[in-house]
């Protein structure tokens, strides 16, 4: 009898299971890579947690707000977090804006201290408008402005020393 053709395994089948594992980020990071947030969708229910994270502050550096939105259903607070900072730090406001809901009080002070050692107006107006920050903040970040010349962010901050002084 004639023997049937053998079987061909597919190019992954030979890969043990953690070497599967490492694939699934890429296809994550490809998309981000390529700005493909349709790819970037579908590839995320297959990204690990550290895969999410790598990705939430890849796009965070790049300012790239249509990933950022894709990746916030699955990033956790952490990778939030961080993020919102790479972003103070970077000046990519219109994606804080959507990180800040997310981000507690500490994390707040932590972008806000990066947004007035950068001169970053924009931001530090969007993150003074949520909250006046701890007095501690306040005199760090009005150090580093005056210590840097940032005449237009001392401008900002000065009106909050009041405000952030306790009683």
């Amino acid at each position: 009898p004639p023997s049937e053709p053998k079987k061909q395994a597919s190019p992954a089948a030979h890969l043990s299971p953690l070497a599967k594992q490492h694939e699934r980020p890429m296809l994550l990071m490809e998309a981000l890579a390529a700005g493909d947030t349709a790819s970037m969708s579908a590839s995320l229910p297959l990204a690990g947690e550290r895969e999410v994270h790598a990705a939430m502050l890849n796009a965070c550096a790049k300012g790239d707000a249509a990933a950022v939105c894709v990746l916030l259903g699955k990033a956790d607070d952490a990778a939030i977090s961080q993020g919102l900072v790479v972003c103070a730090r970077s000046g990519h406001a219109e994606i804080v804006e959507r990180l800040l809901p997310r981000c507690d009080h500490d994390v707040l002070q932590s972008a806000l201290l990066q947004s007035a050692t950068r001169n970053h107006i924009a931001m530090l107006e969007l993150m003074l408008s949520r909250g006046c920050p701890d007095a501690d903040v306040i005199r760090r970040a009005l150090l580093s402005c005056a210590a840097k010349g940032h005449a237009e962010a001392l401008r900002i901050i000065l009106p909050h020393v009041r405000e952030g002084r306790p009683e």
